[in-house]
């Protein structure tokens, strides 16, 4: 399946609430009423990126630009590229990557 065709139908996914996660049909009461979060830019990316010290894998960065800022996808759902800032631990890709040691294990 070319790529285009794969973020459309991930897209087509993440816009169903109830087959937006993976856990959607098992815990509906988790995202009733919940909007996907909207797309963000290929800035946040790049800067995500950045922070981490390595490329993210392109079609990661085609989805968080194209389908939305996570919240779809595999078990309760992909994190974000950047998360609005609740506190230095929010649940986004560089943050949970940069706190959780991983970077003194992998880099």
């Amino acid at each position: 399946m070319p790529e285009q065709e794969l973020v459309a139908r991930i897209k087509e996914l993440a816009n169903d609430p109830r087959r937006r996660t993976g856990m959607a049909q098992r815990l509906p009461e988790l995202l009733s009423g919940q909007p996907l979060p909207p797309p963000t830019d290929a800035k946040a990316v790049e800067e995500a990126e950045t922070r981490m010290g390595f490329r993210l894998p392109t079609l990661l960065g085609k989805l968080w630009t194209e389908v939305g800022n996570g919240g779809f996808g595999p078990g309760y759902g992909l994190f974000g590229v950047n998360v609005a800032p609740a506190s230095e631990l929010s649940l986004s890709v560089p943050n949970v990557y940069l706190h959780s040691g991983a970077d003194e294990a992998y880099g």
